[in-house]
């Protein structure tokens, strides 16, 4: 049972978060890097996860872990987190929660790294597959779309990927754009400048991680047999692995789908 807070934060179990993106988890609370609504889908999803085999990419304070082996109750969970300093609130709750055989955080591990995730799950799931990964480590693209190929793969058919932050990129030109819409003449013509001049220090903008989504879509367009289903909102986009075999050694996004029109550009 979880006990919403207001606004501020909740409770599962005996313990105690807040929701927030400034500040540390300590051993009494928490801090969990998503909204109450986000949450709230969180509940929802692991409903039927009991027992289950589970990747996150991304451990932050290591809110979204504790959550998830709270609400799952996970066979496995496996964390991934490219800080290599470990997270003391962390350590705590596994070892005080007696949680150490199911519950593996790993640091210093870059999401890109196809070998090593790759030797990590062979280790950790040998004797199956996944039921569920939820990627909210970089929110890059070239590293999110490698995760994806080294993972989607290990998923069983059924099985769940779940993209956080997909649009985040998005939402913030969004943002920009009403700020500068409220803004005088002469302001606005500043803040161009301002983007003007980064575009230029900075070379070519990264292409954003809804890409990545763009072509799951079209890969689903094609054929369900690799992506059988894709259901995307403002939170998360999640994908439903099909019943292809796919090869975690050498499956490609780029091999599901033919951009026939040019829509992707470069």
């Amino acid at each position: 049972m979880i006990f919403f807070e207001g606004d501020e934060g909740f409770r599962i179990q005996g313990l105690n978060f807040s929701y927030g993106f400034v500040g540390h988890s300590t051993s009494e609370r928490f801090l969990i890097r998503k909204s109450r609504a986000l949450v709230e889908r969180y509940v929802q999803l692991c409903k039927n996860l009991e027992a289950s085999s589970i990747v996150e990419l991304g451990i932050a304070e290591g809110g979204s872990v504790a959550l998830l082996s709270l609400l799952a109750k996970p066979r496995r969970l496996v964390a991934l987190e490219l800080n290599a300093q470990p997270v003391r609130a962390l350590d705590e709750f596994i070892e005080r929660r007696g949680l150490s055989g199911a519950v593996r955080p790993y640091y210093g591990m870059d999401q890109a790294d196809r070998d090593r995730v790759g030797a990590i799950m062979d280790e950790e799931f040998p004797g199956g597959p996944l039921d569920l990964v939820i990627d909210d480590a970089s929110h890059l693209l070239a590293e999110s779309r490698l995760s994806f190929e080294s993972l989607f793969p290990r998923l069983r058919p059924g099985g769940l990927f779940v993209i956080e932050d997909w649009n985040g990129k998005h939402l913030l030109s969004d943002r920009m754009l009403t700020t500068m819409q409220s803004q005088s003449k002469s302001e606005r013509n500043a803040s161009e400048r301002q983007i003007g001049e980064r575009v230029v220090s900075d070379g070519i903008p990264p292409i954003p991680l809804y890409r990545l989504v763009v072509e799951l879509m079209l890969a689903r367009a094609s054929s369900g047999h690799a992506v059988e289903e894709i259901n995307i909102d403002e939170f998360w986009t999640v994908i439903r692995r099909g019943p292809a075999e796919l090869d975690p050694a050498t499956f490609r996004v780029a091999d599901l789908y033919h951009d026939h029109f040019g829509i992707l550009g470069r």
